[in-house]
């Protein structure tokens, strides 16, 4: 039973870590975009964004925003990884 306990406690601490990692690698990702495009209306064509491994998968409803991304994704990356502990490698935008 302790060690039940135990393994709880590890499993809840470690939640509790991703949860305030993905907080701050959203917040980060989305500074970034403001910062490139130098306009946060930009954001308003997100639906959501989330990492997984270390890829950034992006869902948009507009295409030529998608385009725009993908072109300065190079851009975005560099600056993503200087201030985050993952490295990410790749923008998957859907």
């Amino acid at each position: 039973m302790e060690l039940l306990k135990k393994r709880f406690s590890s499993l809840k601490k470690d939640l509790e870590e991703r949860t305030k990692q993905d907080r701050i690698f959203r917040e980060l990702f989305k500074q970034t975009l403001i910062k490139i495009f130098n306009t946060d209306k930009n954001l308003k064509y997100v639906k959501n964004f989330y990492l997984k491994s270390n890829l950034v998968f992006l869902e948009t409803k507009n295409k030529s925003f998608a385009q725009e991304v993908s072109l300065r994704e190079a851009e975005i990356i560099k600056q993503v990884n200087q201030k985050f502990i993952f490295a990410i490698k790749r923008i998957v935008i859907k």
